[in-house]
């Protein structure tokens, strides 16, 4: 089973995907979710998920910042 992160700014866009996503019946299991950059750069280095649903705008660290980050 992959393991899936969310990440989003905005709390009604992260909770539509992880409660529209059937989860089990793709062979995922949602690891976690952030509301920021910093936070899901955080989480990512601790829960290693194999996918990342990650908006790309968000204020702070931002999802191609946030991409470079954690290729290195």
């Amino acid at each position: 089973m992959r393991s899936v992160m969310v990440v989003d700014d905005e709390r009604w866009i992260r909770r539509g995907l992880i409660q529209s996503i059937p989860w089990e019946r793709l062979g995922l299991e949602l690891a976690g979710e952030a509301g920021d950059g910093e936070d899901a750069y955080q989480m990512a280095l601790e829960l290693a998920p194999d996918l990342l649903f990650l908006d790309m705008r968000m204020p702070g660290l931002d999802g191609k910042e946030l991409l470079g980050m954690l290729s290195r």
